[in-house]
C-alpha cells in the first residue's frame, strides 16, 4: 500500500440515505434568535466489501443549540446517514490486517469517503432543518482525519 494508487476519479456515490432524524424544540421562553452557537458531535463508522468494490460510511451528526452562557437552548437534532460508494480499485487500496475479517485501508481513501459523506450531510441537514428550531444551522468545515471512525465534539 505504500505506492498509493488512490484516484478520486475512481470513486462514485452509489446511494445516500437519511436513516433517521429528530429535531427537538426550543425550551419554553427561549427564542430562536437567542441561540449563540452550536455544539456538534460527529460519529462515523465504515465497512468495505472487496468482492464488489463497495464502501459504506455510517455517519451520525448530533447538534445542540447553545445560549450565550453555553447552556442548552433546547434546540437539538440528531441525523443518521448511510452512504454507499463504488471504488473501482478498492482492492489496490487495501491489505489484510492479520485479524479475522479485518483489512487496512489507505488513509486517504477513508478520509475522502468521510469528507464526501460529511459534506453531503451538511446540505441535507441544512434543508431538513428549515422551519424548525435548528433552521439555518450550517455544520462547520472539518478535517475528515480528525473524525475518522470516532466521535468528536466541536463548538462553533
Amino acid at each position: 500500500m505504500s505506492d498509493s494508487k488512490f484516484d478520486v476519479n475512481k470513486i462514485s456515490i452509489r446511494h445516500v440515505e437519511l436513516i433517521g432524524f429528530s429535531i427537538s424544540n426550543l425550551n419554553e421562553g427561549v427564542d430562536k434568535d437567542d441561540i449563540e452557537g452550536y455544539r456538534f458531535e460527529n460519529i462515523s463508522d465504515s465497512a468495505f466489501n472487496l468482492d464488489v468494490n463497495m464502501a459504506k460510511v455510517e455517519l451520525t451528526i448530533n447538534i445542540e443549540g447553545l445560549l450565550e452562557d453555553n447552556k442548552s437552548s433546547g434546540a437539538s437534532g440528531s441525523f443518521k446517514f448511510d452512504f454507499l460508494f463504488d471504488v473501482e480499485n478498492l482492492l489496490e487500496l487495501t491489505k489484510e490486517d492479520g485479524k479475522e475479517d479485518e483489512i487496512k485501508v489507505e488513509p486517504i481513501l477513508g478520509m475522502t469517503l468521510l469528507g464526501l459523506s460529511y459534506s453531503t450531510a451538511r446540505g441535507i441537514i441544512l434543508t431538513r432543518s428549515l422551519g424548525t428550531s435548528l433552521e439555518g444551522v450550517i455544520l462547520p468545515v472539518v478535517n475528515p482525519a480528525s473524525m475518522n471512525d470516532s466521535s468528536k465534539d466541536e463548538e462553533e
